[in-house]
């Protein structure tokens, strides 16, 4: 029994370290949203956070485009009437998409 048990304990992380090599299903890891290096900035993008006359929540501008390879800040304001958190504003209806295109 303890040969099976020292066997299992030596193979097992062998095994998953093989497995979890930065790649997934053959397919490697996307750089998008990983944190980039500050020193390395190419530029800052500020986004307004505001309500529409609906009072429904909207980010201003709409859309960002970003070169590819470019490393972005993202300066987000509060500049409407309402707190803009994360927490409970899915929960209330206040959703959107996040949408990246390669160009």
């Amino acid at each position: 029994m303890m040969p099976t048990i020292a066997m299992v304990l030596f193979i097992a992380p062998a095994l998953a370290a093989g497995m979890h090599s930065g790649t997934h299903d053959g397919h490697e890891l996307m750089v998008i949203g990983q944190p980039g290096m500050a020193a390395k900035i190419d530029r800052t993008i500020a986004i307004s956070m505001v309500e529409n006359e609906d009072g429904s929540m909207a980010f201003d501008p709409v859309s960002v485009t970003v070169k590819r390879g470019e490393t972005v800040r993202l300066a987000f304001t509060n500049e409407g009437e309402y707190d803009h958190l994360i927490r409970g504003h899915y929960e209330l209806g206040m959703k959107g998409a996040l949408t990246v295109t390669a160009t």
